[in-house]
């Protein structure tokens, strides 16, 4: 062998070194972080679980409020008062039974995307935790986008992919979503394949909660339902709750796949 083709060799090798050394860290972090919500769920149990309540945690004037005069008094759910106490910007949880999406929710009003890639302790992290992206957890009522990253091991929001199957849509059509003093429940009426453009270009059907002036109701209904990949025979009324679940799709360059749930009465 040359010693041109030695030290071509010997270039690629290190490359290959270099490359796995990467990707076991990365898949190292990953787990730790996977951790890391095993043992937060842990702390939901265990309250849940406990006899042994003090007087409930009532907060005055909810964490990232968007009107400054509201005044928000409300008793605080038994099994996430721990973890409002670790982290104030911890909103909720949101569950999918019978899939891998089971994650707290994070909100900063003023930096939406503060968890895209931070963890629940506000350490980097890849994976992020699920954020609010548009409206306010806080709130009783309003539509809300939340939003995850599609892990590759299959974590976080990965799972949104599998709704493009009408059957899987059937077996996990339920949504349920924890904020800090309510439990709700969401039934999932369309899934959609959409571009970054819905959010970015004034004629998208997203642009309008991204400036904080929705569509109306009923013309934001019927235009999810036609762009819908299947039909679920689920309508809405007009003054639904909606709840917006967006990861990426990675089947098109900067295509984003939106699961898309009304809340239940």
């Amino acid at each position: 062998m040359r010693w041109g083709e030695r030290v071509i060799l010997g270039g690629l090798v290190l490359v290959l070194i270099s490359t796995t050394v990467v990707m076991v860290g990365r898949q190292l972090d990953l787990k730790k972080e996977q951790d890391t919500f095993g043992m937060l769920r842990e702390k939901v149990e265990e309250q849940k679980n406990r006899s042994d309540f003090s007087a409930p945690l009532v907060v005055e004037g909810t964490a990232g409020a968007v009107e400054e005069d509201r005044i928000d008094e409300r008793a605080m759910l038994e099994e996430y008062q721990e973890l409002y106490k670790e982290n104030t910007d911890f909103v909720g949880w949101i569950t999918i039974e019978g899939t891998n999406i089971d994650y707290p929710v994070m909100q900063n009003l003023a930096d939406r995307e503060y968890y895209l890639h931070r963890d629940f302790y506000k350490r980097d992290s890849y994976a992020g935790v699920p954020f609010v992206g548009t409206g306010d957890m806080n709130l009783e009522e309003g539509p809300l986008f939340l939003y995850g990253h599609n892990m590759k091991n299959g974590t976080m929001f990965a799972d949104l992919l599998n709704y493009q199957s009408r059957d899987y849509w059937e077996k996990h059509s339920e949504v349920l979503l924890d904020t800090l003093w309510d439990h709700r429940q969401y039934k999932i009426f369309a899934v959609l394949r959409v571009t970054e453009r819905e959010w970015s270009e004034n004629t998208g059907l997203f642009y309008f909660d991204v400036i904080g002036r929705c569509k109306e109701s009923d013309l934001r209904i019927r235009e999810l339902k036609e762009r819908a990949i299947f039909e679920t025979s689920i309508l809405p009324n007009d003054e639904a709750s909606l709840l917006y679940l967006v990861t990426c799709s990675y089947q098109k360059k900067g295509e984003r796949m939106v699961v898309v749930c009304c809340k239940n009465s």
